[in-house]
């Protein structure tokens, strides 16, 4: 049996929910922030890896949170290997799923897929397994004892299939010795047995030239020449001419010296890497995962705290790990809205790249100005530009966007607004006569959008922004204009323009339209508002946007 999937359960930080990782892919990339159990991942691996060696003596300090009634289990998914044959392939139909505990001093099958089979199933997978049947029907106890044996030697089976399990540590440094280690102890002295190998080692050499390539790619230099001194105890680069020891060429290079002599040094492994990003520039990250995935021959569980190494790749699983209440939680990275989640534990901002946080998305300029004004009283401390930046989308224009995560056949060719920055909010004008009329079909098509990808949508309660403002504050700016002040009846549904010309009648003069000097009308009357001017409605809207601003979860 082959061992393709493997679980993780109440092993130090990891409780019951546990971590999986999936075998057969080339990368499984364990991403999360420092203290959340990524290391535990790779050391249960590792055990489990230890061909013959019994684990029942792990100590406490193994069991989750060092609970005396813990137990320790690893979730095994095996599937029929060639040796077993067809005939046993054909009689499972499916993987087989075994739960094993090595803890309490036993290792023990606690269940598995098996457990469910009724005698008449079981019998014939005995007999392909074990040239062993029953002579008559068994009792339940008997039953469930030949199923716990034949679930146990899919356990060994699997952890047999396993393949050598080699941890590549965080703290790596090119170190003088005689004798290799994979923390960078001797490696001098084994890349000269590679730049020189003796007869019928030749796939050595092999292995030397795939480092001399690696090194042109990374420092962009494609006449590089590698050797090693004549005493073996310095790594020299050759390029037209100047011959500089590695050392002159970063910390960094000697990290993937380390990293690529260590899985070029065997095949078909699977090799643990703690923080590969360590001293290592954001292309160089990219550039050594591409050389794990194209040029060698092992499988990789890597940790990291980079979002540099979250890529979208058929042979790569991407784990997001945290810590909750002190276990470690998993999930597997599989829609733009979990790579968000990720980022957001890595302390990602977009202001990192100088860009805003956010992006609030309005109708136009006077929507802005009063956005802003509000915005600066709920929360003084934000920045337009860094955490937010205001963008128009345009009235009509609103049909031919989309506020979708993911793509979706009907919205291919609309414009995702969300590909402009994930951290968006949308507001529109509701453009409703009264509480009875319905919102037009593109405005609820956002709506469900928005709700479907976690985003804030506000749209406004009355006909337009302008219907949140008191008529106090708008009345003031209109006495100040007229010299008169008007008294203004301004209700959730109204047209503001109307109602200013109603309430200055016969003084009404076009040079004081509303409409058709919006953003400078906006400008005085947004410098009249205050805290005490916010209906409780609007106030609930605002404080969404900023929860969205702040990356938090509103009150």
């Amino acid at each position: 049996m082959n061992l393709f999937r493997v679980g993780i359960r109440n092993y130090r930080s990891i409780g019951q929910d546990g971590v999986t990782l999936d075998l057969r892919l080339k990368v499984n990339l364990l991403i999360g922030p420092n203290n959340s159990g990524k290391s535990n991942v790779l050391r249960a691996l590792e055990l489990l890896s230890r061909k013959g060696e019994s684990l029942i003596a792990l100590p406490e300090t193994d069991k989750h949170q060092r609970k005396a009634d813990s137990v320790i289990e690893f979730t095994f998914e095996l599937e029929p290997s060639k040796s077993d044959g067809q005939q046993l392939k054909r009689l499972l139909k499916e993987v087989v799923t075994v739960v094993w505990t090595p803890s309490d001093q036993i290792e023990k099958v606690l269940r598995s897929s098996l457990d469910s089979l009724p005698y008449p199933q079981f019998t014939p997978i005995m007999e392909a397994v074990s040239n062993s049947s029953f002579s008559s029907e068994p009792n339940k106890e008997a039953l469930i004892h030949e199923i716990q044996q034949i679930a146990g030697k899919f356990v060994r089976e699997g952890r047999a299939s396993l393949p050598e399990v080699v941890i590549v540590p965080q703290f790596r440094q090119i170190v003088a010795g005689d004798n290799y280690s994979i923390e960078g102890q001797g490696i001098v002295k084994l890349l000269s047995s590679w730049q020189h190998p003796e007869i019928g080692q030749d796939k050595n050499h092999e292995r030397f030239l795939k480092i001399q390539d690696l090194l042109r790619r990374l420092l962009e230099m494609p006449k590089v020449e590698l050797e090693v001194s004549h005493k073996q105890d310095h790594i020299i680069v050759s390029n037209d001419g100047l011959r500089l020891p590695l050392g002159a060429y970063g910390t960094g290079i000697h990290e993937l010296i380390i990293i690529a002599i260590a899985v070029l040094a065997k095949e078909n492994a699977i090799f643990c890497i703690e923080e590969p990003e360590i001293h290592l520039h954001p292309l160089l990250q990219k550039r050594l995962i591409d050389f794990l995935r194209m040029e060698t021959a092992n499988r990789y569980v890597i940790t990291t705290h980079s979002h540099a190494l979250i890529t979208a790749q058929e042979d790569t699983a991407i784990t997001h790990l945290w810590l909750e209440n002190g276990v470690t939680k998993s999930r597997q990275v599989e829609t733009t809205a979990h790579a968000l989640q990720v980022l957001h534990d890595l302390g990602v901002e977009a202001s990192d790249l100088l860009q805003a946080n956010s992006v609030l998305w309005v109708e136009g300029p006077s929507d802005r100005i009063y956005l802003n004004a509000w915005l600066r009283l709920v929360d003084p401390e934000l920045r337009e530009g860094i955490d937010y930046s205001i963008m128009f989308y345009g009235g009509r224009l609103l049909s031919h966007v989309s506020m979708e995560r993911e793509q979706a056949e009907d919205t291919q060719d609309f414009v995702k607004l969300l590909r402009i920055n994930q951290h968006s909010a949308i507001l529109i004008d509701s453009d409703r006569s009264c509480e009875a009329e319905a919102i037009n079909t593109t405005k609820q098509r956002i709506q469900n959008e928005c709700a479907s990808s976690g985003v804030v949508c506000w749209i406004s309660a009355g006909r337009e922004i302008e219907n949140y403002i008191p008529a106090a504050s708008i009345s003031k700016v209109y006495a100040e204009i007229t010299g008169s002040t008007p008294k203004l009846d301004f209700g959730q549904f109204d047209k503001l323009e109307e109602c200013l010309k109603r309430a200055l009648a016969k003084h009404w003069k076009d040079a004081w339209s509303y409409d058709r000097s919006k953003p400078d009308m906006a400008r005085k009357i947004a410098a009249c508002l205050n805290a005490q001017t916010l209906p409780l409605g609007l106030r609930d809207h605002l404080e969404k946007v900023v929860a969205m601003i702040r990356h938090r979860k509103p009150q």
